[in-house]
């Protein structure tokens, strides 16, 4: 018994560092989708106005995702947990009502300050963004995001 629990205690701290590493805010850099068997695949990629970023904070996830040239909004957030090289999400809200309760489970690796995230429908690329440390940086992240564009009068 004591010596099962040293390795217990150990699995568990790995998993908190693998939470924590994820923990914090994420851009996307790039995605391929293919929602459907044999469908079409979808490649996405930043650009000046596609934008999705996803939070991670004590165990709850948030992304939002929009391109107001193409009229393309997502949205969904919930729980998620880490296990080994394994990431789920648990959805609480979605802009896909036939979501709400649901899950989304990838293997995940982080590699040069990226976080991909695959599973057999989905590869995705994610960067970790900066935190802004000043007013300065806020206000030139808000300038480079622009949201005015995103509000329509």
């Amino acid at each position: 018994m004591y010596k099962i629990l040293p390795l217990m205690l150990l699995v568990t701290l790995k998993v908190t560092a693998q939470e924590q590493t994820l923990e914090g805010v994420w851009e996307l850099v790039s995605a391929q989708h293919q929602y459907e068997d044999n469908g079409p695949i979808i490649n996405l990629k930043r650009t000046e106005t596609f934008k999705s970023f996803k939070i991670l904070k004590d165990g709850y996830y948030s992304i939002l995702t929009q391109d107001p040239n193409k009229t393309i909004f997502g949205a969904h957030m919930g729980t998620y947990t880490v296990e080994h090289n394994n990431y789920s999400e648990n959805f609480i809200v979605h802009k896909q009502a036939d979501q709400i309760g649901k899950s989304a489970s990838f293997t995940f690796k982080i590699e040069d300050g990226k976080w991909f995230i695959y599973s057999n429908k989905i590869v995705e690329v994610w960067q970790r963004v900066k935190p802004a440390k000043s007013k300065r940086e806020l206000t030139s992240f808000t300038t480079r995001v622009n949201p005015s564009r995103y509000y329509h009068k």
